[in-house]
């Protein structure tokens, strides 16, 4: 089995529009329960990318992951252009994920707030360089879970988050398609 590192995506205290919960503490409930759930259930190493300047170390919930020696926590600044939407910051956040290489050789992406119960399945299954599910009646890549080799991902998806403007219409999910 391949190396692979389960990287999810968070922002505790939202700095963009249109999230769909903007509660703080509700999202650090979200992502605690994520986290303890994919550390239980995989055998992965798991990197929380944050990128709203949450300090885990101030915070009794998320001091305990941090003991994990199978977790990081991982912050990035935001792109400071905060108009052009959630999938634009993840991918920024993603770009310097990839940069600091704690990827591994393969990443499995997961929006942090998403717990994908059957995750350890899906990644023993993924053999391909990429999976993503793509629709292509709406011409969309489901970003919010799925397996890249880092270097295709360097090779071919760095820097795409530039594409993206939700405000025009130009979703990360059409970007990536």
């Amino acid at each position: 089995m391949r190396d692979v590192t389960i990287i999810l995506t968070g922002t505790i205290e939202p700095n963009v529009d249109f999230v769909a919960r903007a509660d703080v503490d509700q999202r650090i409930e979200d992502y605690r329960k994520c986290i303890a759930f994919y550390l239980e259930n995989t055998t992965h190493t798991i990197v929380f990318a944050e990128n709203s300047g949450f300090k885990p170390k101030d915070s009794l919930t998320f001091r305990p992951l941090l003991n994990n020696d199978r977790f990081s926590w991982i912050s990035i600044v935001p792109h400071p252009d905060l108009s052009k939407g959630k999938g634009f910051q993840e991918f920024y956040t993603l770009d310097h994920l990839v940069k600091s290489g704690l990827c591994g050789e393969y990443f499995v992406k997961v929006t942090g707030r998403y717990l994908v119960r059957n995750v350890a399945p899906l990644i023993a299954k993924m053999k391909a360089p990429f999976h993503v599910d793509l629709h292509q009646k709406m011409k969309i890549a489901i970003t919010g879970f799925f397996g890249i080799e880092t270097q295709l991902y360097r090779d071919h998806l760095f820097a795409k988050y530039a594409e993206a403007n939700d405000a025009e219409g130009r979703f990360i999910e059409h970007v990536i398609y």
